[in-house]
């Protein structure tokens, strides 16, 4: 006999205004996702999470099998991927690849631990609302729930049922959710405004996020080189000239391998092999994974062709010296075509670090990607280097510091100026910054590295009824600047509490306005708050992502740090109580993941080191080969 006859799968709010209540009390209602899971609250009707059925603990195992299993995943697919260009650049953006791996993975196992405990005569759901109130990455997209997506496939287990609007008590219709997929802006780079006939040495910039603007900055102040950006984001800001996106995109070369990549495609949704590969405990999830191939063969590859071509006839009339990005592959496939030419046509490259989450944290990814594509990784300090040295990462690891992090912690702002902006601020009580991370979805890293959504969702909830009960101290709450992470603001104001306070300042001005801050998560903001000088209370969960021993140990010498939640609770009683904190004169952390030196110089660092790399392959040019400069072999 069933345990559960009905099982209803909601992810939004606006759902609740078109289900009738005698369907939800019919039924056992799972809340996908922390927005359907608080609305449900303020009506209190009962309510299950997936959390509920697969902790973290599971999650995270579920992640480190598909770490090991993806490597033999990845090169069944590409061995299916046919073309002459592709021969030539085998890659299929590893980060989002396996990313996506694990998420599909995730949600499967997920569902069947839920149909498999509750025995539900029928599963309701709401396909048709669109996934990026669900997601919360712009590549792991569908047009739909991605549970909606998969609950399909489980129809040999119980009735599937898809509710559509029509057919459901529509009270108020939700508004429309348009989510245009991001595709990477293409540009051909031709010339700076003016070509210094003097400069030495001719650097590709392929963005301008993060730190490059900073070292930027220094190049084109100093006579020895030439820029060429490839901004791949689209949002130059530089005087730099390139073709628009519509020019490109008219390109022969383009449309001629976009019109085979399309007869690729169609020959691969024939093949039954190809995509029987993308099964996943027993079932068949091709229809998950379709619009990401998709989308991969028929849109990002022949965009990477025309760049691969582009950066090609550039170097032809301008010899590239180095390659320099903020990341390798994140989001944009072309960059993994652009590091792949440098290799092939022996010119160095460099990832300068993004992050803060580097050399202190295990991630696989990293390992696979900002490690492993470029020649040198320009690192924020010492212990980014021993890391790679730890796990024999392919990159040389350059320690020079984040220009970035230390304008941050320099910049100074009217204190006075921002009182004024902030409605209820008492500027006569002590003041805590909480910033928190983002929320992702059903998207899991891999290994997880992030909280599930519900999880995360409960641990704000905590932090925020013990701001409330600490009486004479008023909390400035900056939450992660997406639409799907504004649930805790949505949280902070039913709260009500007249000492919590939304924050909408930057990082930088809450530095003139806080007194301490407190963390939840690994993240830049980690080091941002760190820079700062101020005291720093964090509690953190290492099932999340752990952290390196030895960074731990530094880390607890400069900053509170508790696994529970009654020592975080302790440790912000002591701090507020206490005049002055001795952990913020401890520079060992800062020395090790923030910048090699205190001088405030890291620009200065990583121009210089930049101009050796370029010496260094200057001096070999006729041999042309990398390996005579103490890089590691390709």
């Amino acid at each position: 006999m069933p345990l559960t006859k009905k099982l209803l799968f909601l992810t939004e709010p606006s759902q609740l205004d078109c289900i009738s209540n005698d369907l939800l009390a019919s039924s056992r209602i799972i809340a996908v996702t922390p927005h359907i899971a608080f609305a449900l609250d303020q009506r209190t009707i009962p309510y299950s999470t997936p959390e509920n059925y697969i902790g973290l603990d599971e999650i995270n195992r579920i992640g480190t099998a598909c770490n090991e299993q993806f490597d033999t995943f990845h090169a069944s697919v590409l061995r299916h991927i046919t073309h002459p260009f592709f021969a030539e650049h085998p890659l299929l953006n590893i980060y989002y690849f396996q990313r996506l791996y694990t998420t599909i993975t995730v949600a499967v196992r997920t569902l069947s631990a839920i149909i498999s405990k509750e025995q539900p005569e029928e599963i309701m759901y709401m396909p048709n609302i669109g996934g990026n109130n669900e997601q919360n990455e712009e590549f792991i997209y569908w047009e739909k729930s991605l549970y909606a997506i998969l609950l399909p496939l489980f129809s040999s287990k119980c009735k599937i049922t898809p509710l559509f609007y029509e057919n459901t008590v529509m009270l108020t219709p939700p508004p429309k959710i348009v989510y245009n997929r991001v595709s990477p802006k293409v540009f051909t780079p031709i010339v700076p405004w003016h070509i210094k006939k003097t400069a030495q040495y001719n650097i590709l910039i392929l963005d301008l996020k993060y730190n490059l603007p900073y070292l930027i900055d220094i190049c084109r102040n100093n006579p020895e080189c030439n820029l060429f950006v490839l901004d791949l984001y689209g949002n130059s800001t530089w005087e730099i000239f390139f073709n628009n996106h519509e020019i490109i995109t008219q390109n022969p070369d383009y449309i001629a391998i976009k019109n085979e990549m399309k007869i690729l495609w169609e020959s691969l949704e024939k093949n039954t092999f190809f995509k029987s590969l993308f099964s996943i405990g027993g079932l068949d999830t091709w229809i998950a994974f379709k619009p990401h191939i998709d989308y991969f063969i028929t849109d990002s590859l022949p965009k990477s062709y025309v760049i691969h071509d582009a950066v090609s006839k550039l170097h032809a009339e301008h010899p590239i010296d180095c390659v320099v990005s903020s990341f390798t592959v994140p989001f944009i496939h072309s960059f993994e075509t652009i590091f792949n030419w440098a290799r092939q046509s022996s010119v160095p490259s460099v990832v300068y670090q993004h992050g803060g989450a580097f050399g202190y944290i295990f991630r696989q990814a990293h390992n696979r990607t900002d490690f492993h594509l470029p020649d040198y990784f320009f690192g924020f300090g010492d212990g980014v280097k021993q890391y790679a040295q730890k796990y024999c990462l392919r990159s040389t690891v350059i320690p020079v510091g984040s220009p970035m992090i230390e304008s941050h912690a320099s910049y100074s702002h009217s204190r006075t100026h921002l009182i004024e902006r902030i409605p209820r601020f008492d500027h006569t009580k002590k003041t805590v910054g909480y910033i928190s991370t983002a929320f992702h979805g059903t998207v899991h890293h891999n290994p997880s590295d992030i909280y599930p959504d519900h999880l995360y969702f409960e641990l704000q909830k905590e932090m925020l009824e013990l701001f409330r009960k600490t009486a004479n101290v008023q909390f400035l709450i900056k939450t992660f600047p997406k639409r799907y992470s504004q649930i805790t603001r949505e949280y902070v104001l039913s709260l009500n509490a007249p000492n919590i306070i939304i924050a909408d300042q930057s990082v930088q001005e809450l530095h003139a306005l806080v007194d301490v801050y407190v963390l939840d998560f690994i993240s830049t903001i980690l080091l941002q708050t760190i820079a700062s000088k101020k005291p720093v209370v964090m509690y953190y969960d290492q099932q999340t992502c752990p952290l390196e021993p030895d960074a731990l140990k530094l880390l607890k010498k400069r900053i509170h740090y508790s696994e529970s939640f009654e020592q975080f609770a302790e440790d912000l009683k002591y701090v507020l109580s206490s005049p002055d904190d001795p952990f913020c004169s401890n520079d060992e952390f800062y020395t090790s993941y923030i910048a090699p030196e205190l001088d405030g110089k890291s620009g200065l660092r990583a121009y210089n080191a930049l101009l050796d790399i370029c010496k260094k392959y200057k001096r070999i040019q006729p041999q042309n080969t990398l390996e005579t400069i103490g890089l590691h072999s390709r």
